[in-house]
């Protein structure tokens, strides 16, 4: 059959029609036969749905008299829940969220975009929604600290929808972390730490609910970094008289950064905590006050649980100018600095315009090199520490008048003199600043040894101030020996303090386990060797020349022992230390220059240095109370003039391991100075009484040697030969 024969009548009569209808001449019928046929939804609608699962149902539509595939359908929902949405192409999605157990009785119409647009009837449905269970939340617990000794506790912040009860409903399982770590029904953790060093710990704790329909647990992982404090505590003083020094500001160093700062209280005292990991071999102390001058002392590891005291000298002077003008600031009738004008800022760098307040200070070392900050070291140009030797040293600080620091503007230098102290003076010598940081003299600049009113200076430049001081690195030897206690068992860690009795410098070393030590001093000197732990040995004078030198027998040190120092300015030339003990039935014994060591029994009572020569040290050591009665120490004035400056004379008495230190009264001054008196009663106990008394003799009962020479009484034969013997050995003859 020919196809094509049988299309040709209708395709005539269709495009007839057309025409007529082009040309407005169509029929009712004919019209109602091109009317748009409304779109129809033949798909059936998804009506159950998962909690927070999306659910997505796609429409179908038919619609007959659509020539553009779809193109020309909009879909729209009416009465949706929350979040349900609908596209272009009528696929419907949404994910329903916690507690929506249905979407409600809800519709979804469809139109086309024909001429005489017709609505469908739509389809009106309800999802129900199945609900299922939520794995709990917590918030994220950052890296967390506790001090050991202490307890540490944390809320876990827990939530969950569908459990809101957490104490019943939420499980905590440690699962990694200390064993003694606790967590509550509601989350809390708790730990006490009792770590003996600063440790890192990851803790891992397992948060769940019952787990149905799967629900994975929550892992909560963090670190608990465990620090470990050590405390160090001690009090700021006054090197001359010991009178605690309120408001001092305490800086603790480690080498490289100041790790800690402290105020000392009322009485002196200060309180720190450093944490171990900043703790390198040796630690800093520096401490500085208004009206006294910087002090510091480095400690060891060993050293940091003793009581730590700071002595600072006061202020030779305090002077108040116009920093915009140059000026010379002088101590007396002695000048130091030539500061050019307009040469100090603050630490913001602006000049200083107000009044400003120079505090000055000599620092003798001739006197106690314990007066310079540190310990005498360096680094030589090897890197390796080493010992200096001071020809004298200054301390100038600069405050505006509201208390702020100032300090040389950056490109600015000022000259500075600083008194010369000891013997053999070189004519150049390189100048050192005390760095609290390091706990170091660092070398800077150099000065040059100048002559002015017959008095001898170091004259150089500084391009900041603080304490200044000419030093030389000196060629040593060693002293080797050992350390031991009242029983003869070698001590670990004691403290080696070796100062030089012909030069001005001090030596520190440490024994190691088995007791023994090596300590670098200058070579062909005379030295005071002492050891302590907290408590003390006798001093020794060692001579060395230019090889190493070894102790014979070792240093003791025991907790009895009471040791007496005497220092004193330049004049006069000597005093004396004078012990007298004297029993319950008035007699006597005495130690002093002319019979420097007494028998009482089997204790031994020596003068361990005598000095005739200005300066000091004089030192009796007590290694015990032997009988009942008193023990009186005066300092007498052999020289018998000039005066005694009581300004520049101390005496430390090391008392049942505490130190005392005295200075005497300004007023009526006479030859005798009664400083203290131990009294031993019946029973052994012993009282440290401070008298600090001048006298005019020390005691009716006292009839001595020395007195003796100054008078036509006669010397009790069995005293004659220690007589002698004490003027040969402190080289009295001469006088």
């Amino acid at each position: 059959m020919d196809f094509s024969q049988q299309w040709r009548p209708s395709l005539i009569a269709a495009a007839l029609s057309l025409a007529l209808v082009g040309c407005g001449g169509s029929s009712d019928s004919e019209k109602e036969a091109l009317k748009n046929i409304a779109p129809l939804i033949s798909s059936s609608a998804l009506i159950t749905a998962t909690e927070d699962i999306e659910y997505s149902y796609q429409v179908a539509v038919t619609d007959p008299d659509d020539a553009n595939n779809g193109t020309d359908l909009s879909f729209s929902l009416t009465n949706a829940p929350e979040g349900m949405s609908i596209s272009d192409t009528g696929l419907i999605t949404w994910i329903p969220i916690e507690g929506m157990l249905t979407s409600g009785l809800m519709s979804v119409i469809v139109t086309d975009g024909g001429e005489d647009s017709a609505v469908a009837s739509g389809q009106s449905f309800e999802v129900i929604v199945t609900p299922i269970n939520d794995a709990p939340t917590v918030t994220p617990v950052a890296e967390q600290t506790v001090e050991s000794g202490s307890t540490f506790t944390y809320q876990l912040l827990v939530s969950d929808v569908d459990d809101l009860d957490i104490e019943n409903d939420i499980n905590f399982e440690l699962v990694e972390g200390p064993a003694s770590l606790t967590i509550s029904a509601s989350g809390l953790i708790t730990y006490s730490s009792s770590v003996e060093e600063t440790t890192k710990t990851d803790i891992s704790i397992k948060v769940s609910d019952g787990e149905e329909d799967a629900a994975e647990p929550v892992m909560v992982d963090f670190t608990l970094e465990e620090q470990f404090f050590i405390t160090i505590n001690g009090q700021t003083i006054n090197y001359f008289n010991g009178e605690a020094i309120l408001g001092s500001q305490i800086n603790i160093s480690n080498g490289s950064e100041i790790i800690q700062t402290m105020t000392s209280t009322d009485d002196g005292i200060f309180t720190g905590q450093v944490q171990d990991i900043e703790i390198t071999d040796r630690l800093t102390l520096t401490a500085d006050a208004t009206g006294y001058a910087e002090a510091a002392m480095s400690i060891s590891n060993e050293e940091l649980t003793q009581h730590q005291n700071l002595l600072l000298q006061p202020v030779h002077q305090t002077v108040s100018f116009d920093a915009t003008q140059a000026h010379e600031l002088s101590v007396e009738d002695t000048l130091l600095v030539n500061l050019p004008e307009n040469s100090l800022v603050d630490s913001n760098g602006d000049l200083a315009a107000t009044a400003v307040v120079a505090e000055l200070t000599i620092i003798n070392p001739a006197i106690d090199i314990e007066m310079m900050p540190g310990d005498m070291l360096t680094t030589d140009e090897n890197g390796e520490l080493v010992p200096i030797e001071s020809f004298g040293a200054i301390t100038v600080s600069f405050e505006d008048e509201l208390g702020n620091p100032l300090q040389l503007a950056e490109g600015k230098t000022a000259e500075i003199q600083i008194p010369a102290v000891g013997s053999n003076l070189p004519a150049n010598i390189p100048l050192y600043y005390f760095d609290e940081v390091t706990g170091l003299w660092i070398e800077e600049g150099e000065a040059d040894l100048i002559t002015d009113n017959g008095k001898m200076f170091y004259v150089g430049n500084v391009s900041h101030f603080t304490t200044w001081n000419a030093d030389k690195i000196y060629e040593t030897v060693l002293v080797n020996g050992c350390v031991e206690d009242g029983e003869g068992n070698l001590i670990n860690n004691a403290r080696i303090i070796a100062d030089g009795r012909d030069y001005l410098g001090r030596s520190v070393s440490f024994s190691i386990e088995d007791g023994t030590f090596s300590l670098p001093v200058r070579i062909n000197s005379t030295i005071l060797l002492g050891a302590t732990i907290g408590f003390q040995s006798r001093t020794s004078i060692i001579n060395t020349g230019n090889t190493d030198y070894s102790l014979s027998t070792c240093l003791v040190l025991s907790e009895a022992l009471t040791k007496v120092t005497l220092n004193w300015g330049e004049t006069p030339s000597d005093l004396d230390s004078h012990l007298y003990i004297t029993d319950v039935n008035g007699d006597q014994e005495h130690v002093y220059f002319a019979d420097p060591s007494v028998t009482i029994g089997e204790t031994v009572i020596y003068l361990d240095v005598d000095d005739t020569s200005s300066f000091g040290p004089e030192v009796i050591s007590i290694p015990d109370f032997p009988i009942e009665g008193r023990y009186d120490y005066y300092v007498h004035n052999y020289s018998g003039a000039p005066d005694i400056n009581p300004v520049m004379t101390r005496v430390e008495f090391i008392f049942d391991n505490q130190q005392h230190l005295f200075t005497p009264p300004t007023d009526g001054i006479s030859e005798w100075w009664h400083v203290a008196k131990v009294e031993k009663d019946v029973d052994g106990a012993l009282v440290f009484t401070e008298i600090n008394e001048w006298v005019t003799s020390p005691s009716s009962l006292a009839q001595t040697a020395e007195t003796a020479q100054r008078s036509p009484v006669a010397i009790p034969l069995n005293k004659l030969q220690s007589v002698v013997k004490g003027l040969i050995s402190s080289k009295y003859y001469k006088q």
